[in-house]
């Protein structure tokens, strides 16, 4: 397995084109991860990578695992609109459906998005959608987490032992949002309740 960092500002055509046949060979239907019409879509992938620039090399990147010839799957980062100290990470992650069963977000993903965002973030995030059932947060939360990192492949309690939940949803690009997070710096504080329902204000 490899790793390689492209960004909104320094990629290849190969790049792009892996990247869209592995959304072909596993996403059906979801707008977010369009691939021929994804000009016509703002909230697809190809949209806020290649138009927004949203992983642009002073903003994020996004991390390709591959197996030889084949690209396993994808996962962004990049600085939150919360504060500059706060990261996003795990953003857009997609994972070929032969690759779902090795943990690539524990082996690969977050410890190479961790080392990307090193000397940088004081806080690194990870959000699900409120309706998403089946998710890292809801393992979580309701306290299943250890027993899967202790069972499968290896204990990954070195890399989420600091993991927390914001214990309600939170707002972030007009979005109500599940969010984890895991302290860097553990001085720095941030003030959950100004994106709580209610409190938000557009972020």
């Amino acid at each position: 397995m490899h790793c390689k960092i492209i960004y909104s500002d320094d990629h290849t055509p190969d790049d792009i084109a892996r990247i869209k046949g592995l959304f072909k060979n596993n996403i059906t239907n979801l707008t977010n991860y369009e691939v021929d019409n994804w000009e016509n879509f703002s909230n697809s992938f190809f949209y806020v990578f290649l138009t927004e620039q949203r992983f642009s090399k002073d903003n994020g990147g996004v991390v390709l695992i591959t197996d030889g010839d084949k690209l396993c799957g994808i996962s962004g980062f990049n600085v939150s609109s919360l504060d500059p100290n706060v990261y996003i990470l795990g953003v857009r992650t997609i994972v070929d459906r032969a690759y779902r069963n090795k943990l690539l977000m524990s082996t690969y993903f977050i410890p190479e998005q961790l080392k990307q965002v090193s000397g940088k973030a004081k806080l690194v995030i990870f959000l699900f959608d409120t309706d998403n059932k089946f998710s890292l947060y809801t393992v979580f939360v309701t306290g299943k987490l250890n027993a899967l990192l202790q069972n499968r492949l290896g204990d990954f309690s070195d890399l989420w032992g600091n993991l927390q939940s914001v214990p309600f949803p939170i707002k972030i690009n007009h979005v109500f949002q599940n969010a984890l997070y895991i302290k860097i710096d553990t001085a720095f504080v941030f003030d959950w309740e100004l994106l709580k329902e209610n409190h938000a204000q557009n972020q």
